[in-house]
């Protein structure tokens, strides 16, 4: 295989893509002046948009809202051409577009083709997908030829029992089958992206098979192996920022219990967010919200395809009103914001 030239890594927040254009890097600074100062108006546009192809999923895993069916937004898929409208307003100063949301992208039939659009323009693409819909040659081939940067993907058990307690549905043989057939293209091109990255979330079911599944990982030819702690923040009650002691009990890693005990709610209400400034969610619809925390659109900010443009919702009167709440006054920025889970402990 040859060696990869191109990291999803960081210098300064600016991934490293020589096809980025020059105005993005002049964005990126206009973007850490506008956090610095804590401006109602941002100054530069989004440097990581998330963009939602579909979301509707295959599988039912238990912290998830489209998963286990209390998502209140419309189902649907973004169709090609509105991702294309999209990539041809952003492609000036996003450096990084993640293809994720509410449901498993490979549900949309134009996802490479989105992929491959969004590329073309310049763009370093990174995807979130459980695999199992990527079984038959074709998608394989399509997906590599894509030039997709990163192919983030989840294996949460060394087992077909323990997987499947998270991957509701799922069936770890396809993934295994299927990532296989992925690596063999990769390396039969010669090429060097996408890179294949193994996330595991870790809970109280799988936290001791973590070792294992590196070693299934690092045998199949994965890039890297990475962990991520459990998010239950998702499937909480609404407007609460308290998780239910049963869901604690029931995902949080012994290991993490047993240390912190069950004060698990300490809330850091310092003001500011650069998220406001920085980051963006477009849902299939084209409605837009503040970042991946807002599954329900409860931090709606406008509409790219009604507003005409993203430039139109990125400086509306809803998001400069947030951007001014939170630098402020967070505890008063409901109803998401106020209770953001990257402030629970």
């Amino acid at each position: 295989m040859k060696r990869r030239l191109f990291k999803e890594n960081r210098f300064l927040g600016i991934g490293f893509n020589p096809n980025h254009p020059l105005s993005s890097v002049a964005n990126y600074i206009r973007v850490k002046g506008g956090i610095a100062l804590k401006s109602a108006h941002a100054w530069g546009y989004p440097i990581h948009i998330i963009i939602e192809p579909v979301n509707l999923c295959n599988l039912k895993c238990p912290l998830c809202p489209t998963g286990i069916g209390t998502l209140s937004r419309p189902k649907g898929m973004m169709t090609l051409s509105q991702f294309q409208k999209i990539i041809d307003e952003i492609k000036g100063y996003v450096l990084r577009l993640e293809i994720a949301g509410m449901g498993e992208p490979f549900i949309n039939p134009d996802l490479c083709r989105m992929i491959r659009y969004a590329v073309d323009a310049g763009i370093w693409v990174h995807l979130d997908t459980n695999v199992i819909l990527i079984n038959t040659e074709e998608k394989v081939r399509d997906l590599i030829d894509s030039g997709l940067g990163l192919l983030n993907m989840s294996i949460d058990g060394s087992t077909q029992e323990t997987y499947e307690k998270y991957r509701v549905g799922g069936d770890l043989e396809t993934v295994v089958r299927n990532l296989k057939a992925i690596i063999a293209q990769k390396r039969h091109r010669g090429v060097a992206c996408p890179e294949i990255v193994c996330q595991v979330v870790v809970t109280r079911n799988n936290e001791n098979e973590i070792d294992e599944i590196r070693r299934m990982m690092d045998a199949l030819g994965v890039d890297r192996v990475v962990t991520k702690r459990v998010t239950l923040a998702l499937v909480r009650d609404p407007g609460a920022y308290r998780i239910p002691e049963k869901l604690k009990d029931r995902f949080i890693p012994q290991s993490v219990r047993s240390k912190q005990g069950t004060n698990m709610q300490e809330v850091n209400y310092s003001n500011g967010c650069s998220a406001l400034y920085k980051n963006a969610f477009i849902y299939w619809n084209g409605d837009v919200s503040t970042c991946c925390h807002d599954a329900d659109g409860e931090n709606f900010m406008g509409n790219i395809f009604e507003a005409g443009s993203f430039s139109k919702v990125w400086n509306s009167s809803h998001y400069r009103k947030l951007r001014h709440q939170v630098n402020t006054n967070i505890r008063e920025a409901e109803p998401l914001c106020s209770i953001c889970p990257n402030r629970i402990r």
